[in-house]
């Protein structure tokens, strides 16, 4: 199985939105290391600063992590991450 994994920037008010959910960077880490990770870039959701691309991926301490980034100046910023109901 191929899949491309779209590294992203986080700033510091993206980090704490997302520990605000009780996710750290090491779930998100985990999340896109999935062998099965799914990548839908360009996502169908439009982010105000760009394309977005979402990856959607298991880490091993939270379960089913998505994650959302963003495309600006050719880099990709992460924007958000949520647990899904499935472990």
């Amino acid at each position: 199985m191929i899949h491309l994994v779209v590294d992203l920037i986080w700033t510091a008010a993206a980090l704490e939105h997302i520990a605000h959910r009780g996710i750290e960077l090491e779930h998100i880490e985990e999340a896109l290391a999935d062998p099965y990770l799914l990548v839908i870039d360009p996502d169908y959701a439009k982010h105000e600063h760009g394309a977005g691309v979402r990856q959607i991926g298991e880490s091993t301490s939270l379960g089913v992590l998505v994650v959302m980034g963003f495309g600006k100046d050719g880099a990709y910023y992460g924007a958000t991450a949520w647990k899904t109901g499935r472990s």
